[in-house]
């Protein structure tokens, strides 16, 4: 199982919740609940965050890139798409690092950047994967604007 498996499976034992409870209190399907355990599927963003309030955590904890679970963002109230972006962006200047070659090294199209900064919401699994390569926090990517 992935750190996200057992973490989301370890919050529903604490609260004695079914895939079939989780998925209502959700809005989401129970086949959408079974996937993240059997197909390795993360949930959509806005599921993410319904999780981590639902649970009070950080994303970094749901998803396995921190041990600590203190949430420190209410991602609700936040620009969470256009942080990202910015943010990815200063990064990569901050490191020299041309796009193409960003998107290379985390195993996506140059074309997906630019489909995130032109309005498209990234999905989970690309915000955790470009969380782990530049080696920062879900919870601050998503939700502080680098200076």
């Amino acid at each position: 199982m992935t750190e996200f498996q057992n973490r989301l499976k370890e919050f529903m034992d604490d609260k004695e919740l079914s895939n079939l409870q989780l998925s209502k209190m959700l809005g989401i399907s129970s086949s959408a609940v079974d996937a993240y355990f059997c197909k390795d599927l993360y949930p959509e963003m806005k599921t993410a965050i319904k999780l981590c309030k639902m649970f009070d955590c950080s994303m970094d904890y749901l998803f396995g890139l921190s041990d600590e679970n203190e949430p420190k963002y209410d991602f609700e109230k936040v620009d969470i798409r256009g942080n990202f972006v910015a943010n990815v962006e200063k990064l990569l200047e901050r490191k020299n690092m041309s796009k193409a070659k960003f998107a290379k090294q985390v195993g996506m199209s140059e074309h997906t950047f630019y489909r995130w900064k032109n309005g498209d919401f990234p999905r989970t699994v690309s915000i955790v994967n470009v969380a782990k390569y530049l080696d920062i926090s879900i919870d601050f990517l998503l939700a502080d604007k680098l200076n």
